[in-house]
């Protein structure tokens, strides 16, 4: 989606031009002569939302009837095999041996029918990323699903850890000029919906703490994924943002206030410092027992590092203030996340203070 590049007032018809959207490529408009109406540059940004929102809507409906189609072809089958299922039809790196380690069900990529952005909860979210994310959210059947692979990729690293890391990996490679293009990049707000979309879905369908705390009038195993879907998507998007905060971070609300951002963002940071041990462990060709130690390890030896981290884990936590409607926070970060504030290793840091942002739209950006 652009937005209109024409100077100060455009007419109605640049702007309609300037919208990509399938439908109206290589199709001449056949608008009515409106020369005399010229928009300001805010009714232009207000027509162009409104448009996006509904396709987006239409998006949304094309990907759950075609996740109701692969249901009804395959109607003895798990969530979690419908998931994976949907998987090939997302993008061809979703279907690498990564996700096969992960979901013990290798995939072999279709097509990406399943590519595209939709509305969830009146929030963009790229739905690709929020199938492959689901894919590790929902627990495999049976006995495998105790396996643990908590030394290799994991339903967390295709999912925020992942997104944050990433960011902070491209910019160490020199992909991006500052840690904040990267974020932007790699960790975008319909990333980040996608992720809190795929915990929310995955734990209500795994009966977890999410089912506990809304208990639809169907149990889970009644309800077809398509079915909790649409469920989730009639639940405002703030409401999803504090049930994740609360039960994926650990965060305590009181009313709208967040009672230890500092323990939140600790572990904020705490994952994304795993997921780059994992991924400097791949990249060495090496495995170890106990990641933690050396996530810990290569965080303390780096203060550039450390910073980054904390960079990445306030940007996350910025997102979360806004779209979950939390009063503004501020704390001293731990030194170490790994260890509480106040134990040796881990005094807090230079005090941080994150407002919350006004105005957010569809798309999560301010």
């Amino acid at each position: 989606m652009t937005l209109p590049s024409e100077p100060r007032e455009p007419h109605l018809r640049h702007v309609l031009k300037s919208i990509e959207i399938p439908e109206l490529k290589d199709k001449a408009l056949t608008l009515p002569d409106c020369s005399p109406v010229h928009l300001k540059g805010k009714d232009c940004r207000a027509i162009v939302i409104g448009i996006q929102s509904v396709m987006l809507d239409k998006n949304r409906e094309q990907a759950l009837e075609f996740i109701e189609k692969i249901e009804a072809e395959n109607p003895d089958v798990s969530a979690y095999e419908i998931a994976n299922k949907l998987r090939r039809y997302t993008r061809r790196s979703y279907n690498d041996i990564r996700f096969a380690i992960a979901t013990l069900s290798p995939t072999k990529f279709i097509n990406r029918a399943l590519d595209m952005p939709v509305s969830f909860s009146d929030r963009e979210i790229d739905f690709a990323h929020f199938i492959a994310a689901l894919c590790d959210r929902i627990t495999l059947p049976g006995l495998a699903g105790s396996v643990n692979f908590t030394t290799a990729w994991t339903a967390k690293h295709t999912s925020w850890t992942g997104d944050l890391g990433q960011a902070i990996w491209d910019y160490q490679q020199g992909k991006f000029s500052t840690v904040e293009r990267a974020l932007q990049a790699d960790a975008s707000p319909p990333d980040l919906a996608a992720n809190i979309g795929a915990f929310i879905v995955g734990d209500y369908l795994n009966k977890g703490a999410i089912y506990r705390r809304y208990r639809f009038t169907s149990s889970p195993d009644e309800l077809t994924l398509s079915a909790v879907i649409r469920e989730f998507d009639s639940i405002r998007y703030p409401e999803q943002v504090r049930a994740f905060l609360c039960e994926e971070l650990g965060g305590r609300i009181d009313i709208d206030t967040l009672l230890n951002p500092a323990e939140v963002e600790a572990k904020i940071r705490r994952g994304i410092a795993l997921f780059l041990a994992f991924v400097n462990l791949h990249q060495l060709g090496k495995q170890i027992k106990n990641l933690e130690n050396y996530a810990a390890e290569l965080l303390t030896k780096n203060e550039t590092c450390g910073k980054e981290y904390l960079t990445a884990s306030v940007y996350f936590l910025q997102y979360i203030i806004d779209q979950g409607e939390i009063n503004a926070v501020e704390f001293r970060p731990w030194g170490n996340p790994f260890l509480p504030g106040g134990f040796p290793g881990g005094e807090a840091g230079e005090t941080v203070r994150i407002e919350k942002s006004i105005g957010r739209e569809l798309t999560g950006e301010g």
